[in-house]
């Protein structure tokens, strides 16, 4: 009689332990900066969109040193003056994101009106 009652006892635990969904108390964690987050704190909105009133999405290319600075900034738009801004912005920035030093990373960012 012990032994079933055991047994019976054991297969429902195992029943509902089967059944359970397990609750996460964890916190989740703060999402991490991306690169156009980390890129979008050392722009301003460029002058040659602001006089044209216009926004626009730019290609950037880039690399980072060992010391987590911005190197070899290359802007592909069709603005030579919007392409020269931004490189000046950015050349010599120091980032935030892990990165593996001299791996060539592309961005894309987005410029609104104000």
């Amino acid at each position: 009689m012990k032994k079933s009652l055991f047994l019976l006892t054991l297969v429902g635990f195992l029943a509902v332990q089967a059944y359970a969904t397990p609750t996460n108390d964890r916190k989740t964690k703060a999402p991490k900066n991306t690169w156009e987050q980390q890129l979008a704190k050392y722009i301003h909105y460029p002058d040659v969109l602001r006089q044209t009133n216009k926004g626009g999405i730019v290609m950037i290319q880039f690399r980072v040193n060992a010391d987590n600075e911005l190197s070899q900034v290359e802007v592909f738009s069709q603005n030579e003056q919007l392409n020269m801004g931004l490189i000046r912005q950015l050349t010599g920035k120091k980032v935030l994101v892990a990165a593996n030093p001299g791996e060539l990373y592309t961005v894309r960012l987005r410029f609104q009106p104000e």
